[in-house]
């Protein structure tokens, strides 16, 4: 892909489309800086088997990142290949081509790895794109605006099944990031409530998620995930 500027623009028009979403993920934190700098870390390593854009998956952790802050935790990423080894404290996040298998829904947006080891997510872009109203079919190119809502969608939906990885006895709410059918709103970058539950919750399962990966034994590794 050639220059980014077109892209940025896109990313600023997107944020404009959804009125004082950014400001609300900012003032949550606004005078906590302190609680911010001592919260949980989540460490993700990204396979991305889409082969989407950089400034597309920049983009999208951005948008995990301020959600995660919201419910109290900070977020790290870093790039891994198919056949890599997991590190301990890693949770793989694995972006498919296409639809998801037969044996799940096809409006599914991401689905994660069962309690235990190793800890993956897996997302599906076509889907969140679909979701979004943009051009699904397997291997779409998307224009800069369009670019600038995937990575949104895609960074709200990471978040959304992040919380379930961590807290996996949660239900969905009726509404908001954790409702079963996140709403275009919410995928658009649209604001929404973190009540004290949500972020308790979470706040208890990356707690007990960093806890375990620093009790590891240093250099540790799971079999390939891929």
């Amino acid at each position: 892909m050639g220059s980014s500027r077109p892209f940025l623009l896109a990313v600023a028009l997107a944020v404009a489309a959804a009125p004082r979403a950014a400001s609300l993920e900012l003032d949550a934190l606004a005078d906590a800086p302190a609680a911010l700098e001592a919260s949980p870390v989540l460490q993700i390593a990204v396979v991305d088997l889409r082969e989407l854009p950089r400034e597309v998956l920049r983009a999208a952790w951005s948008q995990t990142a301020a959600v995660l802050e919201r419910l109290g935790a900070r977020l790290r990423e870093r790039s891994a290949e198919p056949g890599d080894a997991q590190d301990a404290g890693d949770i793989t996040v694995v972006l498919l081509p296409g639809r998801p298998a037969p044996h799940l829904k096809p409006t599914v947006l991401g689905v994660v790895q069962p309690a235990g080891a190793p800890r993956v997510l897996w997302l599906f872009p076509e889907v969140v794109a679909a979701a979004l109203g943009l051009p699904a079919a397997p291997g779409s190119v998307w224009m800069p605006r369009d670019e600038a809502l995937l990575a949104v969608g895609l960074g709200r939906v990471t978040a959304h099944e992040l919380v379930h990885l961590l807290c996996p006895g949660r239900p969905h709410d009726r509404a908001g990031l954790m409702a079963e059918r996140m709403s275009p709103s919410i995928l658009r970058g649209g604001p929404f409530t973190v009540d004290d539950a949500l972020r308790r919750d979470f706040q208890r399962g990356a707690g007990g998620y960093s806890e375990a990966a620093r009790n590891r034994v240093a250099g540790v590794r799971s079999t390939p995930i891929l």
